[in-house]
């Protein structure tokens, strides 16, 4: 079971609920009808209707409560082990590109995080509760197909190509020419641009608004994975 299905299931049940309901209504409304009008005859038929309509009221209610096949200990452990697997299954008909890394589910330009404790995800800085599957990965390519905000170049969005020139640009003025094209995480390099580099930063999504000194250089390094992811 995958919360794809456990959430179609549930809608379907609270559909055929809500149609329930809505009968119900109307029973009542006759019956209110009938007692403004003083007529016993609709009003004796329109509370038997009630009585029927009661039962079988309660039954798509307990249908619907029950249409959710998971505990909420089920579904921290689904959101640790299989969600994001579910996501990259979904992705697939939607042509989005996925990849699974250390720091969560990368949709070009976004970071998908599972947050199985709050029953919740984060893209980028954003939390949200509205986890089904189908739903998310339309965000995500929403977000992936978004223009650029041509007008703020510090807070818009870039093409990958953009993205890939300004990696390697970023690189170049940071350390040896030479690391620029082959850097390793335990090269040592000394700054030459700090100002121009954290305006860079800025600019790639998913990063802190303010970059320090001491976490420089771990904002250089996933900017060099977006760089390698976008090439």
């Amino acid at each position: 079971m995958t919360f794809e299905v456990g959430f179609a299931d549930t809608e379907r049940a609270a559909t055929v609920a809500t149609k329930t309901v809505a009968t119900l209504a109307a029973a009542l409304k006759q019956l209110q009808r009938a007692a403004v009008d003083g007529d016993l005859s609709k009003m004796r038929r329109a509370s038997e209707r009630l009585a029927a309509l009661l039962e079988s009221t309660r039954q798509e209610v307990a249908n619907a409560r029950a249409a959710w096949p998971f505990t909420p200990e089920a579904e921290e452990a689904y959101l640790r082990t299989s969600y994001a697997r579910e996501i990259i299954e979904a992705a697939k008909p939607e042509g989005l590109k996925t990849q699974q890394r250390d720091e969560g589910l990368v949709v070009f330009p976004s970071i998908l995080r599972s947050l199985p404790a709050e029953h919740a995800v984060r893209i980028d800085r954003k939390k949200v509760q509205a986890i089904r599957p189908s739903r998310l990965v339309k965000a995500l390519k929403a977000i992936q197909t978004r223009k650029p905000y041509s007008s703020r170049p510090l807070r818009g969005r870039f093409h990958p190509g953009q993205l890939r020139a300004m990696a390697h640009s970023s690189w170049a003025s940071t350390s040896s020419p030479h690391s620029a094209l082959c850097f390793r995480p335990s090269q040592s390099f000394a700054l030459r641009h700090p100002a121009s580099i954290e305006r860079v930063i800025h600019r790639v999504p998913g990063e802190p608004r303010l970059v320090g000194v001491k976490n420089l250089r771990s904002c250089l390094l996933r900017l060099a994975r977006w760089a390698s992811y976008v090439a």
